[in-house]
């Protein structure tokens, strides 16, 4: 018998505990939600109204860091704000998935 997972409460835990390293607990004005759906639409829909979205780096080897994954390409040309793209800072892959 499989135990029963909360996916959106363990995914937002995550996110909090990521940004929290991120950015401190008190140092900007960050909001995160989990939200289901197809992820480059998620976070157009996200950019509206936004000041900034920031999204991450794949980061699968040096020929794929030229090549922006679809879900990233997609938000950096139609996103209706400005779109950072972060990298991991050590270089090596976040273990995001697009």
């Amino acid at each position: 018998m499989t135990a029963h997972v909360d996916w959106r409460t363990k995914t937002q835990q995550t996110i909090n505990g990521e940004q929290e390293m991120a950015v401190g607990t008190d140092s900007v004005n960050v909001s995160s939600v989990v939200i289901a759906g197809h992820p480059a639409q998620v976070l157009l829909d996200a950019s509206v109204g936004a000041e900034l979205l920031v999204v991450g780096d794949r980061g699968h080897g040096r020929f794929a860091e030229m090549v922006p994954g679809s879900v990233r390409e997609h938000v950096i040309t139609h996103a209706t704000c400005p779109v950072l793209v972060m990298r991991h800072a050590s270089g090596a892959p976040t273990g995001s998935s697009e």
